[in-house]
């Protein structure tokens, strides 16, 4: 990430010769120190504030683009292991209904056999869900699941996949299939590229493991098991490092609360060390975390450089890059952007209500990628200006993935083709299967 762009001011370097000879006429280079930051303070009043109308540009966006069309990656179907005749019993109580995982007992059913006959197509051979995604500059990893019965994160027959951005060559780097052993059904559910491997995160039991896959041999390596947490992924606002961020909640009788804990990974001694914990998803601002506290019932941003009183109530910190930050404002009536430009004291005010009620803002250099996952539209924006310009939209048996890798951000964009079973008695079984990739958009 660029260093901050707030340093004192360079010494003069003084070149002197000495008057009473002149056979020396350039002298020794003098070695420079790096300045420190100066850590600086805002509060509302330093800004001027300047309202922004919202204006839509029907021209390509100022801003790198690459687009590369996914629908020529073909997949054959494949059964998984939990489907076949003889398993699937076994397995079938955890199909899943309507998104949720609910016990199906045959027993007490009239007609059980003919109610089986309803789960034959789930058990065919399948064409794959894709289920997570990592980039680096060269290649798209992702995991195809070819089983439809197990829900959540369990899968008894998947692949990752690595597609050349450059060549479009799309090779298998990793397959599972098999029902041998339980702990071993955990398919990873978030990936990240880093030093030229793919890392993995997945549940083994109760907790949380990351782990590298080894291309070359088809296996994973490096485990490392993190306390336990109800929720976790890798971090994507770490830049070139590799983070993984975990949550946990607590319920009391009038709140629910929630614990944020950040680890990094230290390459050279293959360990994990915690670098944060607190009640806000954590930022980054020049490689530092960036915290969001409430002071007096407004939002204060701090890091390591600075300390900005924003006099916001109910805002939170939406993007940090180098020269900005962007808050918002989102209640039933208005959804509104504050974006502070530290460098021009200025505070840009932009309402966002006829967009989109709940979109979502991501960091692109200083200016913001904002999309909602209700329409499937997403926009570069210049919140400088109001201009805003079109990068992707999904259809209705689409969506679109964000991810983040290094000062790049990618658009995944697949199709969700899933087919309906209506049983005798009305309820409605829904198979994962959105077999096709559709389209792969870097910005920056």
């Amino acid at each position: 990430m660029k260093k901050i762009t707030a340093f004192l001011a360079a010494a003069v370097l003084l070149t002197a010769c000495n008057p009473q000879t002149n056979d020396k006429a350039v002298s020794d280079p003098i070695e420079q120190t790096p300045a420190e930051p100066v850590f600086m303070e805002y509060h509302e009043t330093d800004f001027t504030d300047i309202p922004v109308k919202l204006n839509k540009q029907e021209t390509a966006p100022p801003i790198n683009v690459e687009s590369y069309d996914l629908t020529g990656i073909e997949f054959e179907k494949k059964q998984s292991p939990c489907a076949l005749t003889e398993n699937r019993d076994k397995f079938l109580p955890q199909i899943i209904i309507k998104g949720q995982s609910m016990a199906y007992d045959y027993s007490g059913i009239p007609n059980a056999d003919a109610e089986k006959g309803y789960f034959d197509l789930l058990c065919e051979a399948t064409l794959p869900s894709i289920e997570a995604e990592a980039l680096d500059d060269e290649n798209l990893y992702y995991i195809a699941n070819y089983d439809n019965i197990c829900g959540g994160f369990s899968s008894h027959c998947y692949d990752i996949y690595r597609y050349s951005i450059k060549t479009g060559e799309n090779t298998c780097v990793y397959s599972y299939s098999d029902i041998s052993e339980e702990s071993c059904s955990q398919m990873p559910f978030s990936m990240m590229c880093y030093n030229g491997s793919l890392w993995l995160l997945m549940l083994r039991g109760e907790s949380y493991t990351a782990c590298r896959l080894d291309e070359e041999n088809g296996e994973f390596t490096d485990f490392h098991d993190f306390p336990k947490a109800d929720n976790s992924s890798f971090y994507q606002y770490g830049g070139d490092k590799l983070m993984a961020i975990f949550v946990n909640y607590t319920e009391t009788e009038n709140e629910t609360s929630q614990e944020y804990i950040l680890y990094e990974y230290i390459g050279g001694s293959n360990e994990w060390r915690e670098i944060y914990s607190g009640e806000t998803p954590p930022k980054m601002y020049c490689e530092k975390i960036v915290s969001e506290t409430v002071n007096n019932r407004t939002a204060d941003i701090e890091s390591e450089y600075f300390l900005l009183h924003t006099g916001i109530r109910g805002a939170e910190l939406e993007a940090v890059s180098e020269n900005c930050l962007t808050l918002m404002t989102n209640d039933s009536i208005s959804t509104i952007l504050y974006t502070y430009n530290l460098n021009k004291k200025e505070r840009y005010v932009l309402d966002l209500s006829n967009l989109n009620q709940n979109i979502g803002v991501y960091p692109m250099d200083d200016n913001i990628i904002m999309g909602g996952a209700n329409d499937g539209h997403y926009y570069y924006a210049i919140p400088e200006l109001g201009s805003y310009f079109d990068l992707m939209k999904a259809e209705d048996d689409e969506f679109i993935w964000l991810k983040f890798f290094g000062e790049k951000t990618a658009l995944i964009k697949c199709s969700m083709n899933n087919n309906y079973y209506v049983t005798s008695d009305g309820l409605i079984y829904e198979p994962i299967n959105a077999p096709v990739l559709r389209e792969l958009t870097i910005v920056g």
